[in-house]
């Protein structure tokens, strides 16, 4: 890719991600759904008319892991700024429940699906399972923002997409393990699953506190955004690295910044601690780049290759003598069995809380 292209790429595509926002606000079709249709068309139009793709797959897939894990850091961020210290609290122990509760029917619908109608082995399929069941902070958190849902709602949200990343992870490796010959003890996923939340919230809470006093002292100097940019890179890379989740980081990091008269009063703190409004305006423009080119390139990444049909004997024989059709019957049980699974989570938590309803 030459230069000159590049920078008009990135023009249209800013552009896009402008027309998908105000399209979302107009109409609250999520702008998710056109920037990922935008990457899905730059490939194969570039590809026509350059003669050659524009960025080879195994390039594309190069730098999937940073681009992923920087818009995760900004949006999390971004939503965290938003968060309620007492609202969150009040709302954990039902966003728990909620979140186990959908994980667990998933899991147990999407492996039965792919076990008994595609043939899978059932570790192979409940390994699937585990790995499409939990909804993701990069999509949740942008949709919420523009949507009338009420906050108390949006709370419970966000707090499942930030666990969904830590049971999906845990439950994927415990499986893996499984499949690899490996003995599984019931104790240590446990401990794998909650050691994560405790290390994670503790060091996220340190460094925000520690940082409240940085921000205090650079009250009034330049590149504080910037600074703070680097700080919470920091904070998830060191999370990461103690095998701890930095989601889960970022967002106690966030919390504290945007609740830190509350957080002085129950540490009992005399200082008087300022968040520079600028500090939240930026963040807001590089959270719409970052998240712009997220989503684009995530349509870039996608590749169509039909399944070959397994004949379980489950689905009759006309609905298994095309691979087409055969998998439009299974994503459309597969989105149906997603909605049960959303449904029994959401009855139960509109109970517990019914201004969630």
């Amino acid at each position: 890719m030459d230069l000159i292209t590049a920078f008009v790429g990135m023009g249209i595509i800013v552009f896009v991600g402008f027309l998908g926002d105000y399209l979302f606000e107009k109409t609250k079709i999520p702008d998710v759904l056109l920037l990922i249709g935008a990457g899905l068309l730059i490939s194969p139009l570039m590809e026509f008319l350059l003669g050659r793709p524009l960025i080879y797959p195994a390039s594309l897939e190069t730098f999937a892991p940073f681009l992923g894990a920087l818009a995760l850091i900004i949006i999390l961020f971004d939503g965290a700024l938003d968060l309620s210290y007492e609202r969150m609290m009040a709302y954990i122990g039902p966003a728990v429940l909620h979140t186990v509760v959908i994980f667990c029917v998933n899991v147990a619908i999407v492996t039965l699906l792919f076990h008994y109608v595609a043939g899978f082995p059932v570790l192979i399929a409940a390994l699937l399972g585990t790995v499409v069941s939990g909804t993701s902070s990069a999509i949740v958190i942008p949709l919420l923002a523009g949507s009338s849902a009420s906050e108390d709602t949006k709370t419970v949200l966000v707090l499942e997409s930030v666990i969904t990343d830590v049971l999906c992870i845990v439950c994927a490796l415990t499986l893996i393990s499984m499949l690899e010959g490996g003995v599984v003890d019931a104790s240590s996923v446990v401990n794998d699953l909650l050691t994560p939340f405790a290390v994670a919230g503790m060091l996220g809470g340190i460094a925000g506190l520690v940082w409240l006093y940085f921000l205090r002292w650079m009250q009034g100097r330049q590149y504080v955004f910037m600074i703070t940019l680097a700080a919470l890179f920091v904070v998830y890379g060191a999370v990461e690295y103690v095998k701890a989740s930095g989601a889960i980081a970022v967002l106690v990091f966030g919390l504290v910044l945007s609740n830190r008269d509350e957080f002085g009063r129950i540490f009992r703190l005399k200082s008087h601690f300022v968040l520079d409004k600028n500090i939240q305006a930026f963040h807001s423009e590089v959270a719409f780049v970052v998240r712009t080119f997220f989503f684009v390139y995530t349509g870039m990444l996608f590749s169509f290759a039909l399944p070959a049909v397994v004949d379980t004997g489950v689905l009759p024989d006309s609905l298994v003598s095309s691979a087409a059709i055969f998998f439009g019957i299974l994503m459309l049980m597969l989105v149906l069995g997603f909605f049960l699974a959303r449904s029994s989570g959401s009855i139960l938590t509109a109970k517990l809380r019914p201004v969630t309803r």
